[in-house]
Order: structure tokens, then sequence, then C-alpha cells
């Protein structure tokens, strides 16, 4: 199988991966809680992974510069792709994090 993105999110207290195919369809997730063991964690979380499917890799802004050939994207703007995505149209965001969140509100269409 091969799967077009890895994407990560990388924060202060754990580690979201989803890998996606080329039809954009979600193959495989992981969440981890690293406890400050990042690249440890990170390491765990790839061995369920085979590197010769992986076409890209994608970060968010809050991932540390750990991940190298890795396009880096804006938090925010992966959430709310992500949730409009998965439910379609939204009104409203909450995203908790460890150490901040954030409610992104959007007008109606």
């Amino acid at each position: 199988m091969k799967i077009s993105v890895l994407g990560l999110d990388i924060g202060s207290v754990s580690i979201s991966l989803v890998c996606l195919s080329q039809q954009g369809e979600i193959v495989h997730t992981d969440y981890r809680f690293h406890r400050g063991m990042v690249r440890e964690t990170l390491k765990g979380m790839f061995q369920a992974l085979a590197p010769q499917t992986l076409g890209a890799v994608a970060c968010t802004s809050s991932t540390p510069r750990i991940v190298r050939q890795a396009r880096i994207y804006d938090s925010q703007v992966c959430f709310i792709e992500a949730a409009r995505n998965t439910h379609g149209r939204l009104g409203a965001l909450l995203v908790v994090g460890g150490e901040k969140f954030v409610l992104l509100r959007s007008d109606s269409e």
C-alpha cells in the first residue's frame, strides 16, 4: 500500500500521526504521550510504518524541526482543514492542547 502523506503534530505533551492514502483516505493513525521523550516516542510510532510506502511528510507549525524532509504548515489551518474534511461546514472549532487552547470561529458561508 502506498501512503501519499504522513501528517505529524508534535505538541508539548503528545504526538499525533495520520497516514493518508493517495485517494485521501485515512489508512493509519497513532496518538501517544511523549513524556518529554519526543524522539524515542516518534521512533516507536514509525515502527508500524514501512518507509517505502511514504510519499511525503507534512508537519504542523508546532512540530519541532526534528523531522527532516517535511513540509511545515500552519497549525490552525491544519486543524480547520482536517475538521472541514471530516465534518463539513464549521461554525467554530475548539482546539485544546497541553499548554494552550484556541477557539476558531468562522463566518457563515
